[in-house]
Parts: C-alpha cells; sequence; structure tokens
C-alpha cells in the first residue's frame, strides 16, 4: 500500500546505521592506536637524544663542567605529558604511564660524572 515502509526497507536501514556505527568505532579505535604509537615514538627519540647527550659529555671528562639539556614534554592525545626519566648506572629509562610505555637507551660516562634530573631538565656534571 502507498505511503507504508516496507519491512525489507527497514531492515536495510537498521543495516546501515549500524554499518556507520561500527566503522566510527574502527575509526575511533585507529586513531587511538596512531597517537599511542606517535608518542612511543616521541619517548624512543628522547631517551635516545638523552643518551647521547650524555655520551657527548665523556670529550668533557677531562674538566669540570655543569651542563644540561631540556626534556621536552610529549604529545598525546592534543595534550601534552611529562615523561617521567629514570636514571641506571648505564641506562636512562623514559617511562610514559598515560599510554604504559617505557624505551631505555644505553650511555657510556665517566667516572665522576653525575646525572640527575632537575625539574625539566637533564643535568650532567663532573669534577
Amino acid at each position: 500500500m502507498k505511503g507504508q515502509i516496507s519491512i525489507d526497507f527497514l531492515i536495510a536501514l537498521i543495516v546501515a546505521i549500524l554499518l556507520i556505527g561500527a566503522l566510527g568505532l574502527v575509526v575511533a579505535s585507529i586513531k587511538e592506536a596512531n597517537e599511542k604509537v606517535i608518542t612511543q615514538n616521541q619517548a624512543k627519540v628522547l631517551a635516545d637524544d638523552l643518551a647521547n647527550f650524555i655520551s657527548a659529555t665523556n670529550a668533557l671528562s677531562n674538566t669540570d663542567f655543569n651542563t644540561g639539556i631540556k626534556i621536552n614534554k610529549l604529545n598525546y592525545a592534543g595534550k601534552k605529558i611529562n615523561p617521567e626519566i629514570i636514571i641506571g648506572p648505564d641506562t636512562i629509562k623514559v617511562k610514559v604511564t598515560d599510554i604504559n610505555f617505557e624505551s631505555e637507551k644505553s650511555f657510556s660516562a665517566q667516572t665522576g660524572t653525575t646525572i640527575k634530573t632537575q625539574g625539566d631538565f637533564l643535568v650532567i656534571s663532573h669534577e
């Protein structure tokens, strides 16, 4: 009859709405996974840069020095987050608790070199 919606059309419409909703969830999941990968890469680069900086100070080992490098915040999902820096005897770890990730890199430092964090800086000194 005229003016009535067929059951086939209703089923097709419901399936289309469900497919659009599912596609939206897949896109959101892909976007979140992409944000995590980008933040993981930032943490890896930061750990590598800090380890290289510490190792580069070996050239100054015959002198007394005090130097530092700014620890940049990481971008995750449109916000800036502070990574946790953990310094071991010959490794440095950048830990990002927001995404449950950490990156660890090795470095070499001369005896008598002190490495510590002070606020947003990694400070290296040798006496």
